[in-house]
């Protein structure tokens, strides 16, 4: 054999060799989700194939030494992009701890201020790492990965202050065929307005809405995602979440249920083409009750008093039965001014609830709820009426 052969057939061992070296195993490079058990509240780690991360939520205060243990369990030094969707204190308790734990890339909240201590928590654990927050709404995309696509689909609009759930920062992750959905606490409004838009696609697996809030998670909303994967975030709570209008409408989609209440913390795995977990999804378990004779009840919830110059009405619930007030409207005729009672607000039956406004309002649930500190009422003339969550009228004074 002449040495040109032999050369010949050298140079064709070592690209051969170079190439089973340097030839990537596309399979072995997942994205990995981790929705954090936090109880009732949310923190989803999101671990992209470059290793680079994406946390959604940092839980409530008395849940960041979980959230903070696990992200170290994972040898994460750096948070690239922090998203927190919702300012209610269980998305954002825990996040000046998070911001002072770790290197934080970006920050991305809603535009819209909130008079809370974890908000102002937050805003110095921000000042004091000289962070810049960008705004999270519509159209904004994180680049974290050229190989996955990140982008919000909401906040579209300038919500109500009252309606502090639907300018959640609802977010898309994409990666191959595979799909993640975020939606914090967005409700049915946010949902809506999100389909009008255009922006809802199908998402392999959906963080459901407001930990399985009934007004969350609306049918129109599943047909438009057909979501594989339902995963609800919760704890222990007096909400009744996740609720059974909710569970019922995610069996008629057809999406295959996991929750952080009976399954713990939850991993999702994708290599760009499926989905795989660390527990297999939630058994529903239907028990039909034993038959008995229901006691009557009546639901009878008045305007008993209205004071336009003290700027107080009181509403007393007369039933024989607990009341869930839950999006009930109680509204100054003059002006067409609009409350909203907040959800999960429940009165007592024989309990009494007084709505309060003007500079000397205050907040003390459940026996006095803070309007604005702003006058509301017209003192010559102004009829109160008050809707239920149906906008059926259930009581009114001239």
């Amino acid at each position: 054999m002449n040495s040109k052969k032999i050369i010949s057939i050298l140079l064709t061992g070592l690209l051969v060799i170079g190439f089973l070296t340097f030839t990537p195993v596309r399979g072995a490079v997942k994205l990995t989700v981790s929705y954090i058990n936090v109880g009732e509240g949310l923190s989803v780690l999101v671990q992209l194939p470059n290793g680079k991360t994406l946390l959604y939520d940092a839980g409530p205060q008395k849940a960041v030494s979980t959230v903070i243990s696990y992200l170290k369990s994972k040898k994460i030094t750096k948070i690239d992009a922090l998203v927190l969707s919702c300012l209610d204190s269980d998305h954002i308790g825990g996040a000046d701890e998070v911001i002072k734990t770790f290197a934080i890339g970006s920050i991305y909240m809603p535009k819209v201020v909130q008079n809370t201590q974890s908000y102002l928590d937050v805003l110095n654990a921000v000042k004091a790492k000289g962070l810049t927050i960008k705004t999270a709404q519509k159209g904004v995309t994180i680049s974290l990965d050229p190989s996955v696509k990140i982008a919000m689909w909401s906040p579209l609009k300038a919500y109500s202050t009252d309606d502090i759930n639907d300018w959640s920062a609802v977010t898309s992750v994409v990666y191959g065929s595979t799909s993640f959905l975020f939606s914090g606490d967005a409700e049915t409004k946010a949902e809506n307005d999100m389909l009008s838009a255009g922006v809802v696609k199908p998402q392999t697996v959906f963080q459901v809405g407001h930990h399985g809030s009934k007004y969350s998670t609306s049918t129109a909303f599943l047909n438009a995602i057909e979501p594989k994967y339902a995963v609800i975030s919760v704890g222990t709570n007096s909400y009744g979440h996740p609720t059974p209008e909710t569970i019922s409408r995610l069996q008629s989609a057809k999406a295959q249920i996991l929750r952080t209440d009976k399954q713990g913390t939850i991993v999702a795995y994708s290599d760009g083409k499926t989905v795989t977990w660390n527990v297999k999804p939630w058994v529903v378990t239907v028990t039909k009750p034993a038959p008995s004779t229901p006691a009557k009840s009546t639901v009878k919830v008045q305007i008993v008093s209205k004071d336009l110059a003290g700027e107080k009405v009181v509403i007393k619930n007369n039933g024989t039965t607990d009341v869930d007030m839950s999006g009930w409207k109680l509204i100054s005729v003059q002006g067409n001014q609009t409350f909203t009672f907040p959800q999960g607000f429940i009165l007592r039956k024989g309990a009494s609830v007084t709505v309060v406004s003007g500079k000397n309002a205050y907040n003390n649930p459940p026996s006095v709820l803070m309007w604005k500190k702003a006058n509301m009422w017209n003192n010559d003339k102004d009829p109160a009426k008050l809707l239920n969550s149906s906008g059926v009228l259930v009581s009114s004074v001239p």
